[in-house]
């Protein structure tokens, strides 16, 4: 597939229509690749029907895996290929402007005038609309590649809010900062690239005050690569300082693949 040439000099509208033809080629090339994730699925689905064995199962989690990761991508892609082709339909002049314009006539004698109107009441002012405001939603994502049983997940914050919720670097980002006398919604989405059936079990910290903490441990299936859950934490009042950490209790080590943590102010 060549991507579009353009002229030495282009016009405005040869270089949008040149965008635009590379927008439909990026789109094309995008459908080629859902066609043969599909014949993948397909394909792999049929094998391990007519050969099951003691690993099929491991097998069709990990070719899942891969093929979510896939359609994530795409479907990225396409949201950036959406917002370039508007910008390219913005800058493009509709029909009655530009060359497209039609051909003025001189203009012919003028119309006599007409009686005037009265007088309509003024109109009462418009109120301002308030625009809607929608929430804003700290996010932190994991940079463990590997995570060791015993040991806390160290993080990076991906979205930042001006609500005081940030990472602690006094612990080398293995804690999130929770401003005291609020309720928090918290959120996490763990993925893992599991090569034998296991379960995982994380462990949510809530630390306040000198020693106090809050706990709580989710568990996943033997046969699930993932493992997400939610916890709504009302903190106390008389506590200035409280912070968030997970660790794993699995024994061993897991390979990282995804994880995503959201902590959202409730009212």
């Amino acid at each position: 597939m060549s991507l579009p040439s353009l002229p030495n000099m282009p016009t405005r509208e040869e270089a949008l229509r040149a965008i635009l033809a590379s927008i439909a080629m990026e789109e094309a090339a995008l459908s080629g690749l859902l066609r043969a994730e599909g014949e993948k699925v397909r394909y792999v689905s049929e094998y391990l029907k007519n050969h099951p064995s003691d690993e099929s199962l491991s097998q069709l989690a990990l070719m899942e895996r891969n093929t979510r990761y896939m359609i994530e991508s795409i479907a990225e892609m396409q949201i950036l290929l959406k917002s370039k082709m508007r910008t390219a339909l913005d800058y493009m002049e509709p029909p009655g402007f530009g060359e497209n314009a039609p051909v003025e006539q001189p203009p012919g004698p003028p119309d006599p005038p007409d009686p005037p109107d009265p007088p309509e009441p003024p109109e009462p002012p418009e109120l301002p609309r308030k625009r809607p405001c929608l929430p804003c939603v700290p996010e932190f994502r994991s940079i463990e590649r590997c995570w060791h049983r015993g040991s806390l997940l160290r993080l990076e914050q991906y979205f930042y809010c001006n609500d005081g919720i940030e990472l602690c670097r006094n612990r080398c980002g293995q804690s999130i900062l929770l401003p005291f006398g609020r309720t928090y919604k918290i959120e996490f989405d763990f993925d893992f690239m599991k090569e034998k059936r296991q379960t995982i079990e994380i462990e949510m910290i809530i630390e306040y005050g000198k020693c106090d903490r809050f706990t709580q441990v989710f568990t996943s299936g033997e046969w699930e690569s993932g493992i997400s859950g939610s916890l709504t934490w009302e903190s106390p009042l008389r506590y200035s300082g409280q912070a968030l950490s997970f660790k794993l209790l699995s024994p061993g080590a897991l390979r990282v693949a995804k994880a995503r943590i959201w902590v959202q102010e409730t009212l």
